[in-house]
């Protein structure tokens, strides 16, 4: 087993990583190797390769607006997409509710290439 696998601090040996932390504060040589090299990470600036976000461009006013949009198309769906069910096969299909249309957001069949997010719907 690796150092990463077998002595990582876990919620069974906290007192123990927090004193070897303390000692180590103090002398960083007497821990062992693998918890001083640990102790010296955690004391450092954050890097890229333990996942610091990248920020990417700014969103327009007209991309943020086009979003809300989408967000409010998708909890539509959620909400009232059980109106559109075809219960009955012999029967007409029901309407569609006019807030599970595109046109009801201002939307056209060009949006259908555009790339929205769906993330902030996330249960």
């Amino acid at each position: 087993m690796s150092f990463s696998d077998s002595q990582t601090p876990n919620t069974l040996s906290l007192f123990y990583a927090d004193r070897l932390y303390r000692d180590w504060q103090d002398d960083p040589g007497s821990v062992p190797p693998p918890w001083a090299a640990y102790f010296a990470r955690l004391d450092g600036p954050p890097t890229d390769a333990i996942g610091a976000p990248g920020v990417g461009p700014a969103a327009s006013q007209a991309d943020l607006a086009s979003q809300n949009l989408v967000d409010q198309l998708i909890r539509n769906y959620r909400v009232r997409g059980h109106r559109t069910a075809r219960l009955n096969p012999l029967a007409d299909p029901p309407p569609a509710p006019p807030e599970l249309t595109l046109d009801y957001y201002g939307f056209s069949e060009a949006d259908l290439d555009r790339v929205f997010s769906a993330g902030t719907l996330a249960p």
